[in-house]
């Protein structure tokens, strides 16, 4: 769409269409008129919407982007963002202090870390699927 227009934009996309595509995404519409131009024209079809904080699409609510008629909202860069944001938090705090110990609030728990990477399911899964030689053969504790 940034090089040949909206309307070439449509035209390739009902293309795509006619070929039997199960979603369509146009990139970068840059106002509420194109998104609505979009999903307009291109009925009967899952649209898709990827907002990425401070490029050129409007950042627009989940529901407002139902409203307009998307079916799929991409969100790709904000959970790296923020994570970008708190890693770099977490340095400062530890290059400040030279410690760990006025981290607690910059860091999930460590049980929350493991939650999250499921650790009680790996070690059911181990249990379960190890056999006892290997168990020995990898030393790991019963």
């Amino acid at each position: 769409m940034a090089v040949n227009g909206l309307d070439d934009a449509l035209d390739r996309a009902s293309v795509y269409k006619e070929a039997g595509a199960g979603v369509l995404f146009i990139e970068v519409p840059t106002s509420l008129g194109e998104m609505k131009a979009i999903t307009t024209s291109l009925q009967g079809i899952p649209q898709l919407i990827n907002l990425v904080e401070g490029a050129k699409t409007p950042l627009i609510s989940l529901t407002e982007a139902e409203d307009l008629g998307y079916q799929i909202v991409l969100c790709a860069n904000t959970a790296l963002r923020a994570s970008i944001q708190g890693m770099k938090q977490a340095l400062s705090i530890l290059h400040a202090d030279g410690s760990q110990k006025n981290l607690n609030e910059a860091i999930c728990s460590w049980e929350d870390r493991q939650k999250l990477f499921k650790l009680s399911q790996i070690n059911e899964w181990e249990e379960k699927y190890l056999s006892i030689e290997a168990k020995e053969e990898v030393k790991i504790p019963e």
